[in-house]
């Protein structure tokens, strides 16, 4: 029993080592990765005839797609969310954020629900390399959420009733 718990326990610590020297590799690797990513390579041709110039956007939240997606040069916000799938039935539209860390470091919320509303093309910003879109959540899915947890949880307390009776 002894010589069992020995040999347990070296492949524990074997396991830990080998799971913290990955863990070292990957964030070395993350950093090369961003210091890749600030050479003005920011910029890229699309294949085919007509060689437009595309640009890497990360877009975060509430899209059906989100993740890096490559776009034209001069796209607007309001096509870029469109290109990540459109936004989900939980997006709130009225407070999209635009992260610009390219040239200056700056931080827009636009209100897209309202010029999409009321046709206020010129409001919605162009998308710039980059950029980091963040649709966020609207409240009333944090509200079902809390709300079908509270609902579970009476459920088991019910059956837990019923049971010790």
């Amino acid at each position: 029993m002894k010589k069992v718990n020995q040999i347990i326990s070296l492949c524990l610590v074997v396991y830990l080592a080998f799971f913290q020297v990955s863990n070292l590799v990957w964030a070395q690797e993350e950093k090369k990765a961003e210091a890749q990513r600030n050479t003005g390579m920011d910029y890229y041709l699309a294949p085919g005839a007509d060689n437009q110039l595309l640009i890497k956007v990360n877009v975060w939240g509430e899209v059906l797609k989100p993740g890096i997606v490559e776009v034209p040069d001069n796209t607007d916000l309001l096509s870029l969310i469109s290109m990540a799938g459109g936004p989900t039935e939980n997006a709130k539209l009225s407070k999209v954020k635009i992260v610009r860390n390219f040239s200056e470091s700056k931080i827009f919320t636009v209100n897209v629900k309202d010029c999409v509303k009321n046709g206020k093309a010129e409001e919605i910003p162009l998308i710039k390399p980059g950029d980091t879109v963040i649709v966020p959540r609207n409240s009333f899915h944090s509200v079902s959420k809390y709300i079908t947890f509270v609902y579970n949880l009476a459920v088991i307390a019910s059956v837990i009733k019923l049971f010790t009776q």
